[in-house]
């Protein structure tokens, strides 16, 4: 499951993003200064590639985090959208440090915690971790989706299926049309048989 799920977790999350107050294009919205490619529609999960520029993208971003005119809460914004692209491009490392700076500039976004616990299980770091993460964002967000999204993705990490299906359940209730909860249901579903 790890590699299908890396796959999944980081071109999933970044198209999760739209809609957000993670989004890129919101992101820059504040500081004018910050100039991101327009969005151009819903891209679907293998093409990225055809949504954006992602070099000029992650041009843009840095650019925007060496500004000294953002608030703590945009900059918060910015490290989760590149966190959240680095991570589908397969930089763990990068896409962790981003996640963790989103969570300490802005430590009540539930979105942070929440995508630092689906960067520690793709990446492959401690369940522990990633568990804290998500409850965290639950109990920051009863009703973020993402939240319950990353309870039951470290639970099907753990191989507890049954538990993780709930988490999942509760995703796709609290957003049915994100294709999360159902990609998870679906994962739980193999594993249980």
């Amino acid at each position: 499951m790890r590699a299908a799920a890396f796959c999944f977790l980081g071109l999933s999350t970044f198209c999760y993003f739209q809609g957000t107050s993670l989004d890129v294009a919101r992101a820059a919205e504040p500081n004018p200064s910050i100039s991101l490619p327009e969005r151009t529609g819903v891209p679907g999960n293998d093409a990225i590639s055809d949504y954006l520029d992602l070099d000029r993208t992650l041009q843009a971003i840095a650019d925007g985090l060496a500004s000294e005119d953002l608030s703590t809460q945009e900059q918060a914004r910015l490290r989760g959208v590149r966190g959240d692209i680095l991570l589908g491009l397969g930089d763990c490392t990068n896409a962790q440090t981003d996640f963790d700076a989103a969570v300490i500039l802005n430590p009540e976004s539930a979105d942070a915690y929440g995508l630092r616990a689906v960067a520690g299980i793709a990446c492959g770091n401690p369940y522990e971790g990633a568990l804290s993460d998500a409850q965290t964002a639950i109990r920051l967000d009863p009703d973020s989706m993402y939240g319950h999204y990353a309870h039951g993705l470290v639970l099907l990490s753990q191989g507890l299926a049954d538990s993780a299906l709930a988490a999942f359940d509760e995703a796709v209730r609290l957003d049915p049309e994100s294709m999360h909860g159902y990609w998870g249901r679906a994962q739980c579903y193999e594993s249980i048989g």
